[in-house]
């Protein structure tokens, strides 16, 4: 476990040594050169904000068959890829791994409220 607080940053290098998709890679260098400050803050917030309605979902107890849960999810798939790349089955699946057996990974979601990274788990083996 880390001292310090785990973010997108730490995730995303821990995840390109893990050699993941070359293009993935390539799309996130390039929207991420032109990015400024601004970028980044609406990035951030429209991150916090996806991450909130996956744990609205716990709270509200949302069934994951609910439409709603289907909407949230693809709020999230949008914003990885409005933001970063295309996210594809690789993706997923390597996201899938990550939230199961990685404990970093669990509490980089979970610090946004408690079963997110569960939730979201939940969310990719559904849709």
């Amino acid at each position: 476990m880390m001292d310090e607080e785990i973010t997108c940053g730490y995730l995303w290098k821990k995840w390109e040594n893990r050699d993941p998709d070359l293009y993935q890679v390539i799309q996130t260098q390039e929207k991420i050169k032109t990015y400024n400050k601004n970028d980044w803050q609406e990035m951030a917030a429209d991150a916090r904000r996806v991450v909130n309605e996956i744990f609205l979902l716990i709270k509200e107890e949302i069934d994951i068959k609910d439409p709603k849960s289907k909407k949230v999810y693809e709020e999230f798939l949008n914003h990885i890829q409005k933001y970063f790349f295309d996210p594809n089955k690789d993706y997923l699946d390597r996201l899938e791994n990550g939230l199961l057996f990685d404990k970093e990974y669990k509490m980089f979601f979970n610090q946004f409220g408690d079963g997110v990274s569960e939730k979201l788990l939940e969310l990719i083996k559904t849709y």
